[in-house]
């Protein structure tokens, strides 16, 4: 993952856990989250993650163009 240096007054908007992103046109593009939110659904995906096949279909998902609201990603990482 390549870093992004983010301006100071767009920092002082992302408060909170996390903060749906959207272009000028309001179609959301993806989300921003804490490090500790991040760490937190990291640690759970590697969890759930066992051998290669688990590694390679986790791959896979990361690599689908399609958008899954936080509440899809915490189900799918809950195993709800």
């Amino acid at each position: 993952m390549t870093p992004v240096t983010i301006a100071p007054d767009l920092l002082a908007q992302l408060t909170g856990e996390e903060v749906p992103l959207a272009d000028a046109a309001g179609k959301p593009v993806g989300y921003f989250l804490t490090a500790e939110r991040f760490a937190l659904l990291e640690a759970l995906a590697r969890e759930r993650l066992t051998g290669e096949v688990a590694l390679a279909e986790f791959r896979r998902a990361l690599a689908n163009p399609r958008r899954h609201s936080m509440a899809d990603v915490l189900k799918l990482v809950e195993g709800e």
